[in-house]
């Protein structure tokens, strides 16, 4: 039986976009993908179901950590397994999971826990990755963000780099898990763009002076709205129905099928190989095209890059 030649980490693949992704990769043939979730029965589940039917020139996997993204420490030891795993260079990491939560948590380090998961977890994991050399060249980083991550979209909001972990909404009583979201998809414009920049001036700065396209890509994506997805799950029940059944049947919205098949497209796509810090809109026809202005603004970037590196103490990717 053939062993596939490429390797794929999808955090967040036990269920929902991700969970479909993996199955086309899959059932695409070639590929050995590892599904990374922060409940290892869910994860087993997932990496037993997603094995049937599949080529044989394909395989699922889950490392026996899991990850959870809030926490430091914990996406620090799944990388030491992943290197103990002994399963070497990944073609392609794809940052897909987030969490939306309703109620005001925190996570160990006190920050607030959408914010630490969807960003600074994702930020940890692929630091790690890439200066433990666990990334191919060529290969690729795709960030799933939003939509939403534009402040002028759907009621304004501003990123407050004063209130990561949430204690002045607390205090005035205007906590808003929706905000908390869209202000961490935004922080993962920021972390795609940034990091773009970090590989071509302080990776491989010989590399693009020489005119060559970069070794390691990256690149974000927004897969559309898709009611189905699991960030529901903590609203109420009439909501939950309300997404799963009403609102699928809207032209806005997009299906699982069509958002997965985008999100291959990003992560796959041969013409994609050295393209990179660019955006991916589904309502876009899956092009590439233009984030939200705020996320052009290069101070907001750089302090974001840099108050991640404050958070996190990785002080050896500092610009």
């Amino acid at each position: 039986m053939a062993s596939p030649s490429k390797i794929c980490i999808i955090t967040g693949g036990s269920s929902g976009l991700g969970f479909g992704v993996a199955k086309k990769l899959l059932h695409a043939g070639d590929w050995h993908v590892v599904i990374a979730g922060r409940n290892l029965e869910k994860t087993i589940g997932a990496v037993k179901s997603l094995s049937v039917g599949i080529p044989k020139n394909s395989k699922v996997s889950n490392l026996s950590a899991v990850v959870e993204l809030s926490s430091q420490k914990s996406v620090t030891d799944y990388v030491d397994a992943y290197v103990a795993s002994g399963l070497g260079p990944v073609d392609l990491l794809l940052l897909n999971a987030g969490t939306r939560n309703t109620t005001l948590r925190r996570n160990d380090q006190g920050l607030e826990e959408t914010f630490a998961a969807n960003h600074l977890g994702h930020f940890v994991l692929t630091m790690l990755f890439l200066e433990r050399k666990l990334i191919k060249e060529p290969g690729r980083i795709v960030v799933v963000a939003s939509s939403l991550h534009d402040p002028t979209i759907m009621g304004s909001f501003e990123f407050d780099f004063d209130d990561l972990d949430a204690k002045k909404l607390e205090a005035a009583g205007t906590f808003e898990g929706g905000i908390m979201y869209r202000r961490s998809k935004l922080a993962n414009v920021w972390f795609c763009y940034q990091l773009d920049e970090y590989l071509r001036t302080k990776v491989y700065p010989q590399v693009i002076q020489g005119g060559r396209p970069l070794p390691i890509t990256v690149n974000c994506l927004c897969p559309g709205f898709v009611p189905q997805t699991g960030l529901a799950r903590e609203t109420s029940f009439t909501q939950r129905i309300m997404m799963k059944t009403i609102l699928p049947l809207f032209p806005f919205t997009t299906s699982p099928d069509a958002a997965e098949a985008h999100m291959v497209d990003v992560c796959t796509r041969p013409g994609l190989a050295n393209v990179s810090g660019k955006y991916f809109d589904k309502k876009k026809k899956g092009e590439e095209s233009p984030s939200s202005a705020e996320s052009y603004n290069k101070e907001q970037a750089r302090k974001m890059w840099d108050v991640s590196i404050k958070l996190t103490g990785l002080n050896q990717f500092a610009f």
